[in-house]
């Protein structure tokens, strides 16, 4: 029986876009996010966040 398991980098594309309404909640949890992802990771995060209309100053 397998568990369903969600990387941290999913875990954070769920987490960000469930916080949409906020942008400071975005940016927290972004930059905390990061320190968990590996840089190929954290690139494709910040690309998702443009797709989706997110910004990071």
């Amino acid at each position: 029986m397998q568990k369903n398991t969600m990387t941290m980098l999913e875990y954070c594309k769920v987490l960000l876009s469930k916080l949409s309404f906020d942008q400071e909640l975005i940016e927290k949890e972004y930059r905390k996010g990061l320190k968990y992802l590996s840089s190929n990771d954290q690139a494709e995060l910040k690309q998702w966040l443009r797709i989706n209309g997110m910004k990071i100053d």
